[in-house]
């Protein structure tokens, strides 16, 4: 039990710090943040990139579906925020564009949605 949970938060930190997430040249990097992107019924890990311009997100390498999502903060319409597991965990954020839904749950969620309502005052 309690091996196997070093484990799992050992491997994430590793994964975490293999992640480099490209920046566009005109985008200025706010910050980055440990994040799932749930793509159908798999959450899947990686990082996410808070930048003045857009919200990055890149998987790692250890899951089923890989690779980059970009959401551009024009086209954020609205976001919502749910707890998880009876309450417990204040992690969960669903944005909303003109298009698709995308729900993560995000590491410092609070602190991620302060800066998104200052990047995008129409929030």
């Amino acid at each position: 039990g309690p091996l196997f949970a070093t484990t799992l938060v050992l491997f994430a930190r590793y994964s975490f710090k293999k992640i480099t997430i490209s920046i566009p040249e005109n985008e200025t990097l706010i910050k980055e943040y440990g994040a799932n992107l749930f793509r159908g019924k798999e959450g899947v890990g990686g990082k996410i990139a808070l930048t003045d311009k857009s919200i990055l997100f890149k998987s790692h390498k250890v899951n089923i579906q890989r690779g980059e999502t970009v959401v551009f903060m024009e086209d954020i319409t609205g976001f919502e925020v749910k707890n998880r597991i009876f309450n417990l965990l204040n992690n969960e954020i669903t944005l909303s564009t003109t298009d698709k839904d995308y729900r993560f749950i995000i590491q410092e969620r609070e602190e991620f949605v302060e800066e998104l309502k200052r990047l995008n005052l129409s929030l």
